[in-house]
C-alpha cells in the first residue's frame, strides 16, 4: 500500500526554504497565460527578498526572451533569474575556441542568442560538426527529420565526428488546462530510434540531453546560487509539474521537491502509486495560490 504524499502550501514553501527553484510551463504559465497564484507568489518572493530561479527546459528563444514572455503573461520574474536549456547550450558553444558548424532543427529564434554567446556557422548541408534538436516550432515535419537522419547516417558511415544535442528533453508540455502538446524531447526520441534502426545500437550516435533531469542545468543554477548562499546549509526546493524531469532532477541533486498538480502532472503517472523513489516528490500542491490567512506570513 502506497503512502500518501503530504501537501504543502504556498506560504509553507516560502517560510521553509532559502532558495526556490521553479519550472516555468505548468507551474508559472502555460501557452495561454499565467497559472493560478503564480504572479502573486513571485511578487511575494520579491517583497520578502527571497532568492528564486526559474529553471526551464525551453530552448525556443533566449533566457531573457523567455522571461519577457512570462512578464507578458503577468508573472513578474526578475532579470537574470531565468536559466534555460538554451543557457546551457550557449555555455557549451562558448567553451569552444573555434566556430562550430551547426545544423539546427527548429527553434529559429534561438539563433541570435547563440550567435551572441559564441562564434557559430549555420549550415543546412552535411558539413555540420554539431546538431541541435531545438524545438518543434518552425519544423517542416517530417521532411526536416528525414533530411537529418539521412545526413547523420552518411556521416557515421564515413566515420566523421560530430555531436548531437537535445537541449530540451521534455516529451510533452501543457498548452492550456487539459490540453497538451509534443515538444522537442519527442523529436529526440524519434531521431534516436530511427538512427538505431538504420545503424544499429552500437553505431548509432549518442544524443546529449541538457535540460532537467540532467546535471548541466542544475549545476549552472548551483553556480549562481553559490554566489549568494552556502550550498551546504542552504535549504532549496524544486517545484515542477513533471515527474520525469522536474522531480527526478530535483531528487537526483538532493533537493526537496514539490509536484505542482497543474500542467502535466494531473494526467501523468500517479506519484503516490509509484515505487520508483527517484520520481516520488516530497510534497504536492494544487497551486501557488495563497489563502487569505496565508498573507500574514
Amino acid at each position: 500500500m502506497s503512502l500518501k504524499i503530504p501537501s504543502i502550501t504556498a506560504e509553507q514553501i516560502i517560510s521553509r526554504y532559502d532558495v526556490i527553484l521553479l519550472d516555468a510551463f505548468g507551474v508559472l504559465v502555460d501557452a495561454q497565460g499565467s497559472l493560478p497564484g503564480a504572479a502573486e507568489f513571485i511578487g511575494r518572493l520579491h517583497e520578502l527578498g527571497k532568492d528564486y530561479w526559474v529553471i526551464s527546459n525551453g530552448c525556443y528563444c533566449s533566457p531573457e526572451e523567455s522571461r519577457l514572455s512570462y512578464l507578458a503573461k503577468g508573472v513578474p520574474v526578475k532579470q537574470q533569474r531565468v536559466i534555460t536549456a538554451a543557457t546551457i547550450m550557449g555555455d557549451i558553444l562558448a567553451a569552444h575556441t573555434h566556430p562550430k558548424r551547426i545544423k539546427l532543427l527548429g527553434a529559429r529564434f534561438i539563433k541570435n542568442y547563440l550567435e551572441q554567446r559564441a562564434s557559430v556557422i549555420w549550415v543546412e548541408d552535411q558539413s555540420f560538426d554539431t546538431v541541435i534538436i531545438g524545438d518543434q516550432e518552425d519544423l517542416d515535419f517530417p521532411r526536416d527529420i528525414d533530411v537529418l537522419i539521412t545526413q547523420i547516417t552518411h556521416k557515421v558511415k564515413k566515420a566523421e565526428e560530430f555531436d548531437i544535442y537535445l537541449p530540451n528533453p521534455d516529451i510533452v508540455y501543457p498548452q492550456k488546462p487539459h490540453h497538451f502538446g509534443l515538444t522537442s524531447g519527442s523529436l529526440g526520441l524519434l531521431v534516436e530510434h530511427a538512427l538505431k534502426v538504420l545503424l544499429g545500437k552500437e553505431r548509432a550516435p549518442h544524443i546529449t540531453a541538457l535540460g532537467k533531469p540532467h546535471a548541466a542545468i542544475f549545476q549552472r543554477a548551483f553556480q549562481e546560487i553559490a554566489l549568494r548562499h552556502d550550498l551546504k546549509s542552504c535549504r532549496m526546493v524544486m517545484i515542477g509539474d513533471q515527474l520525469y524531469t522536474d522531480i527526478r532532477g530535483g531528487r537526483a541533486h538532493q533537493l526537496d521537491t514539490v509536484l505542482m498538480e497543474t500542467g502535466v502532472s494531473g494526467f501523468s503517472t500517479s506519484a503516490e502509486s509509484t515505487h520508483d523513489q527517484s520520481i516520488r516528490p516530497h510534497f504536492r500542491a494544487n497551486s501557488l495560490k495563497f489563502t487569505p490567512q496565508d498573507k500574514s506570513i
